[in-house]
């Protein structure tokens, strides 16, 4: 197992600097979120990734991913697609990331599935003939919001050239399925997992139709609804040694929020800690006091979103 960096956590410094501390804190890899307020810009990718990757060499950093919002179905996909694919290419990096289209719109499923397989397909071939793998991330909102509907839309495909990033946190909000099952489907098509953790809390004040909604507040990873010991010895069990990498948020200075990673994580990995036998850790979900933010007193949360409905 070795330890990454989604770089959206440490927009807030030069590509030099995250690095230097990304060495710093024991990690060995980094997904370069391209964005306009991220290190590669999306207008400017190929000089970006050169850029980032650089900083990365001089700090013994992994590329592992440019993580870019590319969404399948759209106008001009699979040729941007295959921009970002010649840009990790020339740096070396062996993946790129998707999107698939959003669930939220008023498009059936069946023509976003179509559409989005079609470019899928067209894309994997240039991603191929680069030595590049195309990683569609498993997310709410999306199409493929669980393990299950994301083998339906890269079944088939080379797994050498396609994959997925599987994310626990993500399904607690939509699509979660027993840990075992979701990695089990995605086999050889499992690139990497990112973690972090979440919390749903009550809204203080109903809508104008008198319900009381929920919000999502990220929080440490001990203190979320993903049940990390019994998914990582779930992950554990089954030999991955690929990448897990921190996605967390949290208004907390970036030097905490990757020791408190990296510490967790690795005590987690090294304990090889079995599935909760309840079944509620081995489904996905942490038990009650967890759900209720932990034994540990006060902690400092983000708040995501207000939930108004599936």
């Amino acid at each position: 197992m070795k330890l990454a960096v989604f770089s959206k956590i440490g927009n807030h410094l030069p590509a030099d600097d995250l690095c230097a501390v990304l060495a710093d804190h024991g990690y060995q890899g980094v997904e370069w979120q391209v964005h306009a307020e991220g290190h590669i810009s999306p207008n400017d990718v190929e000089a970006g990734a050169d850029r980032a990757a650089a900083a990365a060499r001089r700090r013994g950093i992994e590329s592992i991913c440019l993580a870019g919002y590319l969404r399948l179905g759209d106008d001009g996909a699979v040729d941007a697609i295959a921009r970002q694919v010649a840009a990790a290419a020339r740096i070396g990096c062996p993946a790129v990331r998707i999107w698939a289209p959003s669930s939220r719109g008023a498009t059936p499923y069946a023509a976003l599935f179509g559409r989005a397989h079609a470019d899928l397909a067209a894309a994997a071939e240039v991603a191929g003939a680069h030595g590049v793998r195309l990683v569609v991330e498993v997310h709410f909102g999306t199409i493929v919001p669980s393990a299950s509907l994301t083998l339906r839309l890269i079944d088939g495909l080379d797994p050498r050239h396609v994959g997925a990033i599987y994310d626990p946190d993500n399904l607690t909000q939509e699509g979660l399925e027993h840990w075992r099952l979701g990695l089990e489907l995605l086999g050889p098509y499992l690139a990497y997992v990112q973690f972090k953790n979440a919390r749903w809390v009550q809204v203080d004040e109903p809508g104008a139709d008198g319900w009381r909604r929920w919000r999502r507040e990220y929080v440490a990873l001990e203190q979320g609804l993903v049940d990390w010991p019994a998914f990582l010895g779930v992950l554990c069990g089954r030999g991955y040694d690929g990448y897990l990498s921190n996605e967390d948020t949290r208004p907390v200075p970036l030097e905490e929020r990757l020791d408190a990673g990296r510490t967790t994580i690795t005590r987690l990995w090294a304990a090889g800690a079995p599935p909760a036998e309840d079944g509620r850790g081995a489904v996905g979900l942490a038990g009650s006091a967890n759900r209720a933010g932990g034994a540990g007193g006060a902690d400092r949360t983000a708040t995501k979103n207000t939930v108004r409905g599936m």
